[in-house]
Order: structure tokens, then C-alpha cells, then sequence
């Protein structure tokens, strides 16, 4: 039996916790703790209340090259924002009629050296572009929702942001004075690096997050466009390759998904994707390595169980 598991929203069937082990030590380049520490509000999360949560994607690859973000100047310019809503009120579903989650939250954009919450702001929320983009639960876009369940972890507000600054910033997404009284509404921050494009790879890494965001609003349509735009800068690319998959699957054509799959395998096996990392031209890191071990047994994996 297999587990349905997701992985920087990739879902996989996978008996155990190795393929999450070998994902997340092949992004050991990555600073998954990046602290924002201006935009703590050292908040506690209640014990019987309405809550939320916030989470920050968008900047990094998911099956993407390593040492390569996503989020790249003119290509992909839009941060995701999830606002994960937590309702821990004993035996009581919150309301959302007449009331506009979009209003609740805003970003701004601190520099680095800001250590405390009434630090100086660097861009305000009238600088920035951001929309409430939709509804999301765990399995898929949404209507937005009239309540709240008890007990509910299951809805997801996504929001985008753009209009960032180029370079090394803190980002905090933060409750507005038009959030209600009976909702505890908790800020998030995060440190995001945006650049232009200084490769190839660069470039494929942000084709991959507007793939993946066209997927999560299940336009197919974008979502070939964006895999066709990669095998056009790298015809042999395993990202795009495997994306290809991916999306022909979701739309039920397992042959073309095999295939896709095939090809990914051999580019994979054989070294004829020039983008992945390669022994040949010196030593790899750790995180090199144990992404090509991810790649292949994932690959291999999803090939196996959409059968012969």
C-alpha cells in the first residue's frame, strides 16, 4: 500500500519517509529557516479561537535545478502567501457571510537590518501588488467558503504578491485594522532573494513556479504552455519533462505521462540534460548528490506505478 504524501506540492505515491529524507537533504542549499525578525509579533497561538497561519512559497524549486530560486526578475514575479485558517472553537463554525477575507491581511517589505515589528518600512502595502488570488483546500481550488467548520485545517486563502524589490528583503504579511474582533489574526515573515536571471537554469526554475501555480488553479492550458517554453530553452530537461508528466496525468493521459516519464528517466540515467549537476566537471556537494538520488528514485517510482 502506498501513502499519498505532497512535496512542495509534487504528489507522489510513496510507502515511506525516504524520498521526503532524500527531497529535503537535496535542498540543503536552501535556508529553510529563514527568519524574518521584523515582522514578529511573537504572537501565541490560542488554545479555543479562530486563527490562521502563514506560509510563504514561490521563491524556490520544487523539482527545480539546485542552487537555482524561482522567483526571477521579468519571468516569476509573484509571491505566494497561504493563510491557513484554524478554527479551534469548541463546537462552533465561524461565519465568513459578509465579511471580506481579502482586507484582512497586507504585506510590506523590510531591509535585512530591521530587528523589531515597529521597524522602519522599506515598501508599504501601497507599493506592493497583491490580490487575494482564491479559495484552496488540501485536495484542490475551492468556491470561498461561507464558514469555517469546527475543528477545520482545510481551507486555504492564497494570496499573491508582486511588485517586489530587487535583492535580499524581509517580507511580513500582516493582520489589517479591518480583520474582525472574534478573529486572531497572526502575521508571518520571510527573507526572499529576487534577481534577474543569471542562467538558463534560472530561468527553467521560474517557468517551473508559474507551472506549478497555473496547476494549482488546474489551468492546463498555462501549465503546457509553461512546460513547453522549458523544453524549448532545454529540449533534454528533466524539470520540464517531468512537469510534462505531471500535468498529462492530471488530465488523464496516462500514455503521454509514461512516456514523459520514460524520456525524463533516460535524460536522467544517460546525463544528457546539460543542466543537471555532473560528476564529470568535479566533485558534488551533498545536496548535489542526494538530488539526483531523489530524482531518480522518484522518477522511477511514479513510472512504476502507472504500470508497464
Amino acid at each position: 500500500m502506498f501513502t499519498l504524501i505532497e512535496l512542495n506540492t509534487i504528489r507522489l505515491a510513496w510507502a515511506d519517509g525516504e524520498l521526503d529524507r532524500l527531497f529535503y537533504s537535496s535542498r540543503q542549499w536552501v535556508e529553510y529557516s529563514q527568519d524574518a525578525p521584523g515582522c514578529r509579533w511573537y504572537q501565541p497561538y490560542p488554545d479555543t479561537s479562530i486563527y490562521n497561519h502563514v506560509y510563504f512559497s514561490g521563491d524556490l524549486p520544487g523539482i527545480g535545478y539546485p542552487y537555482h530560486k524561482s522567483l526571477i526578475k521579468g519571468v516569476n514575479d509573484t509571491l505566494e502567501v497561504s493563510i491557513n485558517f484554524v478554527n479551534n472553537q469548541p463546537n462552533k463554525a465561524y461565519s465568513l457571510d459578509g465579511k471580506d477575507v481579502a482586507e484582512w491581511f497586507a504585506p510590506r517589505v523590510l531591509q535585512l537590518f530591521v530587528v523589531d515589528a515597529d521597524g522602519p518600512v522599506f515598501r508599504d502595502a501601497s507599493q506592493l501588488g497583491y490580490r487575494l488570488r482564491g479559495w484552496y483546500s488540501r485536495i484542490g481550488p475551492t468556491p470561498p467558503p461561507n464558514e469555517i467548520p469546527v475543528a477545520s485545517i482545510d481551507y486555504i486563502a492564497q494570496f499573491d504578491i508582486w511588485d517586489l524589490p530587487e535583492g535580499r528583503y524581509q517580507i511580513c504579511f500582516a493582520p489589517t485594522d479591518r480583520v474582525p474582533a472574534d478573529f486572531y489574526g497572526i502575521s508571518g515573515g520571510y527573507v526572499f532573494e529576487f534577481y534577474q536571471a543569471q542562467s538558463v537554469s534560472d530561468t527553467i526554475n521560474a517557468y517551473e513556479a508559474c507551472f506549478l501555480r497555473a496547476m494549482k488553479d488546474t489551468n492546463f492550458t498555462a501549465a503546457e504552455l509553461w512546460t513547453d517554453s522549458i523544453l524549448a530553452l532545454d529540449e533534454n530537461s528533466v524539470v520540464g519533462l517531468t512537469l510534462r508528466a505531471r500535468s498529462s496525468l492530471a488530465q488523464g493521459d496516462t500514455s503521454d505521462a509514461i512516456n514523459s516519464y520514460d524520456k525524463a528517466i533516460d535524460r536522467l540515467e544517460n546525463n544528457t540534460d546539460p543542466l543537471l549537476p555532473d560528476s564529470t566537471a568535479g566533485p558534488l556537494s551533498g545536496a548535489e548528490q542526494n538530488y539526483l538520488k531523489w530524482l531518480h528514485v522518484m522518477l522511477n517510482h511514479n513510472r512504476e506505478v502507472l504500470g508497464p
